[in-house]
């Protein structure tokens, strides 16, 4: 049957790049969960995580309550930034194509928006938004509530949560809404020591 993803986490340890050779290794843990790892030509893991497969989450959103007033960089405690992503038909059949998925949920009348489609609109808002360009991506949490038919508008937000000027680091909250209800929240942690000041 189909494949659902529930929860998942990652940690990117180093970059990657377009052209490059990667492997993904999967494995099953005794519990259900598969864990990830990417890794390159000269067998580094670039990134690794872990994922759960089943039901879709509906806990309630978690409290993301902002930590501490500290500022650096231009930055602050309870910065936000949105954007809106219209998905339709052909977005999803490219991102298909590209990755050769072939899970039926992504396929025909009735598709729905991949996870990863999600999590680009994340990182696309990380890298242009806010914190905004030499965002450094280190570590995202997602948790996937509900479904996202194709076609449909997400609006995705990130908030800043924690600063830590001593490594130049900014945690964020993630929250995607679409069709008036929570679809999927996570959250980001990225290093801010490439990004100019504000």
């Amino acid at each position: 049957g189909p494949i659902v993803v529930s929860h998942q986490s990652l940690m990117f340890s180093r970059p990657t790049f377009a052209r490059d050779p990667l492997v993904l290794q999967l494995d099953r843990s005794s519990d259900g969960r598969v864990i990830e790892r990417l890794v390159d030509h000269s067998d580094f893991t670039t990134s690794s995580g872990e994922a759960t497969l089943g039901t879709r989450l509906s806990a309630p959103l978690r409290d993301d309550a902002p930590e501490g007033h500290e500022s650096f960089k231009g930055l602050s405690v309870g910065m936000h930034a949105t954007r809106n992503r219209r998905f339709n038909r052909e977005d999803v059949e490219d991102f298909v194509d590209l990755v050769d998925d072939p899970n039926p949920l992504f396929h025909g009348d009735g598709a729905e928006v991949p996870p990863a489609l999600i999590g680009g609109t994340v990182s696309w808002l990380l890298g242009v938004d806010l914190p905004g360009p030499g965002t450094n991506w280190l570590k995202q949490e997602y948790t996937f509530h509900h479904s996202i038919p194709v076609p449909s508008e997400v609006e995705t937000t990130v908030t800043i949560t924690r600063l830590r000027p001593d490594k130049e680091l900014v945690d964020l909250a993630t929250v995607c809404t679409a069709q008036n209800r929570i679809v999927a929240t996570g959250r980001s942690l990225v290093l801010a020591r490439d990004i100019a000041p504000g």
